[in-house]
């Protein structure tokens, strides 16, 4: 049975082989590099054929999450975010199932690259506050607390509670699977979900979750090898 897709133009497309992957990403010739965040995560799930052992162990010290199921993971997975502008694409958006129900889990792959703009940077115009208020309101954060820290862990965080939404799931994740032996970017995440309430302060580690709109919200950042 196949369990990991791409999505490509609106298509949802099996992966056969992790190299598929490549042909769904923004830049492919930019992106799909050995040793690149794309090429370790696309690598590292696929070859598994399931959750990657460094990420189930991890998941398995919190014990709703222990003998997590994997039910589909979707690549470059866009996810509408309810208001002005485009869809959001995340690297890896999985549809898992747990003891007492579902969970949608939004997982951002890392290697030595940052995680992107800060809300104040990306905030640039009229159209862009109403969408960070729209995001805030969703994450039950003030915008005002948010303009240090990364736009893209907004929105990404947001469209896991959203898929969690869409799915009906009781639970929604926003995890990091960091191929960096520097942790980098550790710090903003930190920064990040501390702003939210659930707060990881340390690497793998997963944290706390806090309910919003009835989803149990937690976060992750997990280590692994790279393979290059």
């Amino acid at each position: 049975m196949t369990l990991f897709f791409r999505e490509r133009l609106g298509d949802t497309i099996p992966v056969i082989d992790a190299r598929d992957v490549r042909r769904s990403l923004p830049d492919p010739d930019a992106q799909w590099l050995p040793g690149s965040s794309a090429f370790e995560l696309a690598f590292a799930w696929v070859n598994a054929g399931d959750f990657p052992p460094a990420v189930r162990q991890v998941l398995a010290t919190v014990p709703a999450y222990a003998g997590i199921k994997l039910l589909k993971a979707i690549f470059v997975k866009q996810t509408d975010l309810r208001s002005f502008g485009g869809p959001n694409d995340t690297n890896l958006m999985v549809s898992a199932e747990l003891k007492d129900g579902r969970a949608v889990i939004a997982v951002e792959g890392k290697r030595d690259e940052d995680f992107g703009p800060s809300v104040a940077h990306w905030k640039d115009s009229v159209a862009r506050e109403r969408r960070l208020n729209t995001l805030c309101q969703t994450l039950s954060v003030d915008p005002k607390d948010c303009q240090a820290l990364n736009y893209p862990l907004v929105r990404r965080t947001a469209s896991a509670l959203f898929e969690a939404q869409h799915e009906q799931a009781k639970h929604a994740m926003l995890l990091v699977h960091s191929f960096s032996d520097k942790d980098t970017g550790f710090e903003e995440f930190r920064a990040f979900t501390a702003t939210i309430g659930a707060p990881v302060m340390a690497a793998n580690q997963v944290s706390v979750e806090r309910i919003l709109d009835g989803v149990a919200l937690r976060f992750a950042w997990i280590r692994d090898k790279a393979s290059a």
